[in-house]
C-alpha cells in the first residue's frame, strides 16, 4: 500500500478541488509552480508581476464560475427536495401503492 506525506495529501486534495473548479491540468501545474516561486526568497521582476496579474485574473474568473455553479447546484437541490417530499407524501397517502424507495 502506498503512503503519502501530509503535504502530498494536501496537494492531491487541492488538485482535485481545482479540477472540480474547472482548472485544466496545465493550469494546475502552473499554479503549483507559481506557488513555489512566490514562496521562494527571490525578488519578483516586472515580468513576474505580469504573470501574477494574469494568474490572479484566471483565478478570479474560475472563482466566479464556481460561485455560479454553486448557485445552480443549490437550485437543483431545492428541486430534488421538493420531488422527494412529494414522493414521500404520495407514499404516505397511498397514492403510489407498490412503490418502494
Amino acid at each position: 500500500m502506498r503512503s503519502f506525506s501530509e503535504k502530498n495529501l494536501e496537494q492531491i486534495h487541492m488538485i482535485l478541488q481545482l479540477k472540480e473548479a474547472g482548472f485544466l491540468l496545465k493550469e494546475i501545474v502552473f499554479l503549483f509552480t507559481l506557488d513555489d516561486a512566490i514562496q521562494s526568497p527571490m525578488c519578483l521582476n516586472l515580468k513576474d508581476e505580469q504573470v501574477l496579474t494574469d494568474v490572479k485574473d484566471l483565478v478570479f474568473t474560475k472563482l466566479n464560475l464556481t460561485r455560479k455553479k454553486i448557485i445552480r447546484m443549490q437550485e437543483s437541490v431545492k428541486i430534488l427536495e421538493k420531488m422527494h417530499s412529494k414522493l414521500v407524501n404520495a407514499l404516505k397517502s397511498g397514492k403510489m401503492e407498490g412503490y418502494t424507495k
